[in-house]
Parts: structure tokens; sequence; C-alpha cells
């Protein structure tokens, strides 16, 4: 299904609205860095899901166990996003440490 809107291309986060709203099955290819992503959009993908292990395993060559910040995921997401034109869907992951992180945090200011 191609989405377009006056012979323009609509921006990536309508694109992904409408993909959702679709009643057929979405089928998501998960990506973790930004060649992962260049090629599920060579593949004819029109939509792909961020991995959060993936992405630590990438960039950190670590599992993702709690170690990258929350910074750290939107700076990947970022990248990948800048490198394609298909949208991406990422999760909020497990929300980055317990009470004593945000004091942590905080106190750091």
């Amino acid at each position: 299904m191609r989405i377009a809107s006056n012979g323009r291309q609509r921006s990536k986060c309508a694109r992904l609205k409408a993909l959702i709203d679709d009643p057929k099955i979405l089928v998501v290819s998960g990506v973790y860095d930004g060649f992962s992503c260049r090629v599920v959009q060579a593949a004819g993908f029109e939509h792909a899901a961020i991995s959060g292990a993936g992405t630590s395993e990438s960039r950190l060559g670590a599992p993702d166990v709690g170690i990258m910040s929350l910074e750290d995921n939107l700076a990947g997401a970022r990248a990948m996003a800048a490198g394609v034109d298909i949208p991406l869907l990422a999760d909020g992951d497990t929300g980055y440490g317990n009470a004593i992180n945000v004091y942590l945090r905080l106190d750091a200011r």
C-alpha cells in the first residue's frame, strides 16, 4: 500500500498512523542500527520497529539489561530515523530505573 497525499509524501507519523489504522495485519521488521533500517527499507517494508535489545547490543556490545540511558536510546532512534524514509516504531523500554535513579538524576543537576 503506497500512501500519498495530493502527489506529495506524507509525514512518517501520518503514514504510520494510516498503516496502524488499516484493518490488514501489520507485519513489522525489527531494526537496530542505520544499516538494518536501510536493508529493511530496500526490501520494501513500509515501516519498521526499533529493537531495544538489538540497539543495546549494536551500540554497546552488551545485552539490554538497563545499561543504556534514555538519552542513548533517543540518540540511536534519531540516527536510525534520519537515515530512512520509512516510519520507525519505538517502545519506551523498561522505564529506565526506579525511584533511586530518579533521585540520582535530580541530585546530579
